[in-house]
């Protein structure tokens, strides 16, 4: 099945768990199992072609099981300067390079 998401969504580590930018994309990008017609079946994401301009959503909504509530997962992601895309690109997109151009930052800014 193909979508189209005008976002990638990023999920930060738990508290004390800082991840960087890839390891937050990673969550949704690496092969996953689930189950459809009660059978288990690989499922990953990957991107078509990188747009212009690149969205990158921090998923900060968190959800605490032993409160039985939602909170805010405050926890750092860090950005590299340069974001290399081509893992997760299904083509041999040649600028599946993105570069950011103030330095390392981190999303809690």
């Amino acid at each position: 099945k193909v979508e189209a998401w005008p976002t990638i969504i990023a999920f930060p580590g738990k508290e004390g768990d800082v991840r960087d930018l890839y390891e937050a994309i990673d969550v949704i990008y690496d092969e996953q199992y689930v189950e459809v017609e009660n059978k288990k079946c690989p499922q990953h994401f990957s991107i078509s072609k990188l747009p212009e301009i690149l969205q990158i959503q921090i998923q900060r909504t968190d959800f605490d099981p032993v409160r039985q509530t939602s909170y805010k997962n405050r926890t750092p992601v860090a950005f590299p300067e340069t974001l290399y895309m081509d893992r997760y690109v299904a083509t041999e997109d040649l600028d599946s390079v993105v570069r950011h151009g103030n330095g390392s930052l981190s999303s809690d800014r």
